[in-house]
């Protein structure tokens, strides 16, 4: 399961704060891969640590770790597009 299919699965269960960090994330993919925590919380206007809970809630222990599977799948997607030229 990637990380798109990650956040999809437990949007559900996220809080109204949350849902946004993940609407934000699932629209911009390639980006979160370089943007930093501070970053990420202007965009969001969520709090770091709203942040950094949201990343515990899918499972990973730190923000570097969810940004770590964003440059993972945004690998992967590059591998795909360039494979189907």
């Amino acid at each position: 399961m990637d990380i798109l299919e990650r956040i999809n699965e437990l949007y559900p269960l996220f809080t109204k704060k949350q849902k946004g960090i993940a609407d934000y994330l699932l629209a911009n993919p390639e980006e979160i891969s370089y943007i930093t925590l501070a970053q990420l919380s202007q965009h969001t206007s969520a709090s770091e640590l709203t942040i950094l809970r949201f990343c515990q809630k899918l499972g990973f222990p730190s923000f570097l770790d969810l940004k770590e599977q964003f440059r993972d799948y945004t690998q992967k997607m590059i591998k795909l597009a360039s494979s189907s030229s």
